[in-house]
């Protein structure tokens, strides 16, 4: 009987010490999480518009469209960001260049207008409510947001968290077709690996010439 007393002492001293390294990774997780968005480098330069309507973001990062739509689920830092910035920016006409990897070739891109959200949520319910004449619903793939414009371009962030691609910051040449048809062809072009990267990255144009 001992011998039993003895062996529970030491099983559940070993799964107090498993739950205590558990929980300090899980912190570490949530610090590195939560200071996600200090790591975008704000510019002072950048113009930053007053919110009108703020849209409620749940702490798991979704957001409510409609009742058709349902909700979408943003990346971390995109969503910590637009929660500290909810208006929109406009960053300077000095330092908003990037490039853009598309499948044939890569482009220098420049954005103009960070959206707030509000404008997001709304460009994206009018994107795939839509149906045109052949029947497609969107001119861009499913679960994918835009969140910026440049002169005749978007950038998309994709907000699918079943993707591989989740996070990831596409540029799109606008297009009225929908999506693989008519003028709608070009496909996306990786701008960045997630939101910090595509708001640190951007620059003056002679540094991506």
């Amino acid at each position: 009987m001992k011998d039993y007393n003895k062996i529970f002492i030491i099983f559940m001293f070993c799964a107090s010490l498993f739950v205590n390294n558990v929980n300090g990774i899980e912190a570490i997780a949530m610090d590195k999480i939560e200071n996600k968005e200090s790591a975008v480098n704000f510019r002072e330069s950048w113009r930053v518009d007053d919110a009108e309507n703020a849209i409620e973001i749940q702490n798991d990062g979704s957001i409510f469209i409609d009742s058709e739509l349902g909700s979408l689920i943003l990346p971390i830092d995109y969503k910590t960001f637009i929660t500290k910035y909810p208006g929109g920016i406009t960053p300077t006409d000095e330092d908003n260049f990037i490039f853009a990897r598309f499948e044939d070739e890569s482009v220098e891109v420049q954005l103009e207008y960070l959206y707030s959200l509000e404008s997001a949520v709304s460009d994206y319910s009018s994107q795939y409510e839509s149906t045109f004449d052949d029947g497609a619903n969107s001119r861009l793939p499913s679960k994918h947001l835009i969140i910026a414009s440049g002169l005749i371009d978007d950038f998309v962030l994709n907000v699918d968290p079943e993707s591989t691609n989740f996070g990831k910051v596409y540029n799109w040449t606008r297009a009225g077709d929908s999506w693989g048809t008519g003028d709608n062809t070009e496909g996306l072009g990786l701008v960045a690996s997630d939101f910090v990267e595509l708001m640190n990255n951007l620059t003056e144009e002679s540094n991506i010439e």
